[in-house]
């Protein structure tokens, strides 16, 4: 029997202790634990991918589960090329790129380059719309929270638009009610990475 492993990526400005609750909460104890981390000094979202990849291609004995919150929901979906990835678990994450106006967009970048592969409707974002996605996939969208940023329904980081605008064919979509980094910590977020991981 193949085991199995948890993926972790974290969202910018993060790292992977964000997901010690979630990690904390699983039902087996049999699970390899793993994940990618990166810092937001990586020149492009396709540098930190590659680096994905290259540690998935590590664990090549395991069906892995990717769970990625925020932009590492992005990362996560990217990186499902690898055949050994079985489920991807994408938490509060900007699908359809970040939909910011553009005075914010032009500090991100001036702060964080590679963010700007991100944004809606850049190169980065069109070539993962456009990538078939083979394994399945469930996108978690948060939706409570407040930005003075947006002027639109937000989880306080990022908008209901941007989560749910695209969202891969035949995706499950499951809406908790919880703010952007809140929902790393919820039961339910927890039974589904549970039942994907059964």
């Amino acid at each position: 029997m193949r085991k199995k492993c948890l993926f972790v990526i974290h969202g910018a400005w993060s790292t992977n202790v964000s997901f010690t609750c979630l990690i904390n909460s699983l039902e087996r104890d049999d699970i390899i634990i793993s994940g990618h981390e990166y810092t937001c000094q990586e020149r492009s979202l396709e540098e930190i991918v590659d680096g994905a990849v290259q540690k998935l291609y590590t664990l090549q004995d395991a069906d892995v589960t990717i769970v990625g919150h925020s932009l590492g929901g992005i990362i996560g979906l990217a990186s499902a090329r690898c055949e050994n990835v079985k489920n991807v678990v994408t938490v509060a994450s900007p699908l359809n790129g970040l939909d910011l106006p553009w005075l914010f967009k032009l500090y991100l970048y001036s702060r964080v380059p590679f963010l700007s592969d991100a944004f809606e409707g850049s190169e980065f974002i069109q070539n993962l719309q456009s990538t078939e996605i083979t394994c399945p996939v469930n996108c978690v969208v948060a939706d409570k929270g407040y930005s003075p940023i947006h002027q639109c329904r937000t989880d306080g980081v990022v908008s209901y638009r941007a989560q749910t605008k695209w969202t891969p064919k035949d995706a499950k979509i499951e809406h908790i009610n919880a703010n952007h980094h809140e929902i790393l910590q919820t039961q339910r977020l927890t039974e589904l990475v549970n039942k994907v991981l059964a």
